[in-house]
């Protein structure tokens, strides 16, 4: 798979393939940091970069947020690895992660005060599902977790599966 480019928090183009290095790459989708299950899910694989690290391997966040807001959700829970911004969640739709916020949900986030044609600064309502793709060297999808909700993503899966495929994939 080719890695797209996507907006980045400083609102310029991020090249993934290029980001990545030759690495493996964990993919983690998040809906925003409007949402208290994405920034709990941030700061716990935040809290194991230096495990990916020295597995070789290259955390990147992608969000549908506006550079601004990935921003803002990046300092607030102090990532060191990159936000890709992924707007209407195009990316996330090719892989199949993405879905279409039903109407009536729409009203209960709005009712809430959100309004996710600002935060996101589109109206499509297109979010991605709480998901996590480790991509070998060649960018291939060689395992996917997937949650109920975003914080039940959990880093130790991941580096399971790194270490079950060994330092060549």
């Amino acid at each position: 798979m080719d890695l797209p480019f996507l907006d980045s928090v400083d609102d310029l183009p991020i090249d993934l393939d290029a980001h990545c290095q030759g690495r493996r790459a964990v993919l983690i989708f998040y809906p925003g940091g409007w949402e208290g299950a994405s920034n709990i899910a941030l700061r716990t694989f935040q809290a194991e970069v230096a495990r990916f690290e020295a597995a070789s391997v290259r955390l990147v966040a992608v969000t549908p947020e506006l550079p601004h807001f990935a921003r803002q959700t990046s300092d607030r829970n102090g990532l060191s690895f990159a936000v890709a911004v992924d707007q209407a969640c195009r990316f996330t739709r090719s892989l199949g992660c993405g879905f279409k916020l039903p109407v009536p949900l729409r009203r209960i986030v709005r009712d809430h005060g959100l309004r996710l044609n600002i935060w996101n600064g589109e109206g499509s309502y297109n979010l991605p599902m709480p998901v996590v793709l480790l991509l070998d060297k060649g960018r291939r999808v060689r395992w996917i977790d997937t949650a109920h909700a975003v914080d039940a993503l959990d880093p130790e899966r991941v580096l399971r599966a790194i270490v079950h495929l060994g330092s060549d994939e």
